[in-house]
């Protein structure tokens, strides 16, 4: 069972402060810890796997290997135009223009 500390470190991280400000795209985390169905490394782990596997991280992950791969600026040009063809919607264009920025 965590403790206050490791529960206090873990928002932390994951906090909405961190990196864009008061901006919250943690895909329902901070509910799930509250409700209990996040409450440790195990059932953390099988959030991730899920968001990796059937939600918009998983997009996240393939656009990321696929920019970290690219063999020259123009094709990480091409990345970029790809990844935000793909964007669904203009907030989760805004999510990403605005995190990319915060890491720039």
């Amino acid at each position: 069972m965590p403790t206050e500390a490791q529960i206090l470190t873990l928002a932390q991280w994951l906090s909405p402060a961190w990196p864009v400000g008061a901006f919250a795209y943690s895909h329902g985390l901070e509910r799930l810890v509250e409700t209990g169905a996040v409450h440790d490394a195990d059932s953390l782990a099988a959030w991730l796997e899920d968001v990796l596997r059937h939600g918009a991280g998983q997009a996240d992950a393939l656009f990321l290997v696929a920019g970290f791969c690219a063999p020259d600026p123009e094709a990480l040009l091409d990345v970029n135009a790809t990844c935000r063809a793909f964007a669904a919607s203009k907030e989760r264009l805004a999510e990403a223009d605005l995190q990319g920025a915060a890491f720039c």
